[in-house]
């Protein structure tokens, strides 16, 4: 059975950097990504592929557990034909958190989630571009909150974002041996901590 990396994490908590190391360590993630901007100069790393299912979603960041957040069987349909294309892949995107179940069905996942500063990562949205009709502050508590949903009955690796910019080079390392991969050194010197956003 296919195994899926999923990254999860409030919006601007830095798992752009997480699923680029990802990439950097030999995962793939999706050949069509969001590209690179002023608020993120290496890359966002998210798979438009699957972004696209959830564009009739009624809200940018709905409350757990969300209703109408996409067309389940286009869903279903994309995670399949990844898993029958890779062994193991990865991917990060926006309401991951609300559709890990529909993951478990056809794949083995493993989740990494990326732990940052509630009030830094509002800081950091404030300075984004949001839908105007959505609260910064609003959008990181749902967002944790579904984060929290997901982990009462599941396990995962815990990275903190000031000990992945901090610790660089122990990160990688904790993170390629959860996944099955060696370190690479591309992989520790994706991490830019002048790159960082508040």
């Amino acid at each position: 059975m296919s195994t899926c990396i999923l990254v999860l994490g409030t919006p601007r908590s830095g798992t752009s950097c997480l699923a680029g190391i990802l990439s950097k360590l030999g995962i793939y993630i999706g050949d069509n990504l969001l590209r690179a901007n002023d608020m993120n100069e290496m890359g966002f790393f998210q798979d438009i592929e699957f972004e696209e299912l959830f564009d009739n979603c009624p809200e940018w960041m709905p409350q757990y557990p969300g209703k109408d957040l996409c067309d389940k069987e286009k869903l279903h349909s994309l995670i399949q034909k990844r898993c029958k294309e890779h062994e193991i892949w990865g991917l990060k995107i926006r309401l991951g958190a609300f559709v890990v179940e529909d993951f478990e069905m056809f794949c083995d996942i493993k989740l990494i989630v990326l732990d940052r500063n509630k009030q830094q990562s509002i800081d950091s949205l404030t300075k984004w571009s949001l839908p105007s009709d959505q609260n910064p502050t609003e959008v990181i508590e749902r967002s944790r909150d579904a984060i929290q949903n997901v982990l009462k009955t599941r396990k995962a690796l815990h990275i903190t974002f000031d000990s992945l910019l901090n610790s660089a080079e122990s990160k990688v390392e904790h993170i390629a041996e959860y996944i099955g991969k060696e370190k690479t050194n591309e992989a520790v010197e994706f991490i830019n901590p002048s790159l960082r956003r508040y």
